[in-house]
């Protein structure tokens, strides 16, 4: 791939976590991109979720799975574990998660964040599309962002109500 196309799917990656995020209620500070040689990474968005110890929960996880699945779908590549390339770190992240959850509760985790992903792709491609454009985005223009979408869905439903 190309830096710019590496870019852009990074940004598609971390418009996912910065998406789940905001739909869980989760706050963070902010998400940005851009190659950092040091970190070896393209991408990252700035929680607290290794930070906070106990009181992690399967919402953790369902912002840590958004990522790799937003970016495998961006890709059209149904595995989102192996072969997406930003995937390596979230995977890791995602079992110390999953670490004290039940199988049960690890596949409902997985099908809330297919569900979050799928429910709010217009979105998280507006947060790609600004993120790519601007390599930094703050939590509020994430969520002005993501506002959008709920505001044209009042728009087009009080056109049909009508």
């Amino acid at each position: 791939m190309h830096e710019d196309e590496d870019l852009l799917t990074t940004a598609y990656h971390e418009a996912g976590h910065a998406v789940a995020y905001l739909v869980v209620g989760m706050e963070f500070s902010w998400v940005e991109i851009g190659r950092d040689k040091q970190e070896n990474r393209m991408g990252s968005i700035r929680s607290d979720i290794f930070q906070r110890g106990a009181t992690r929960s399967d919402d953790d996880l369902v912002c840590t799975l958004a990522g790799p699945m937003v970016e495998a779908s961006y890709r059209d590549d149904d595995d989102y574990y192996g072969d997406v390339e930003g995937a390596a770190g979230d995977m890791e992240d995602a079992a110390q998660l999953a670490e004290h959850l039940s199988e049960d509760a690890y596949a409902h985790c997985v099908d809330r964040a297919w569900g979050l992903v799928t429910k709010h792709w217009d979105a998280i491609d507006r947060v790609a599309v600004a993120l790519y454009r601007t390599r930094f985005l703050s939590y509020k223009d994430v969520a002005s962002l993501f506002a959008r979408e709920k505001l044209e869905f009042r728009e087009a439903f009080a056109r049909y109500a009508h």
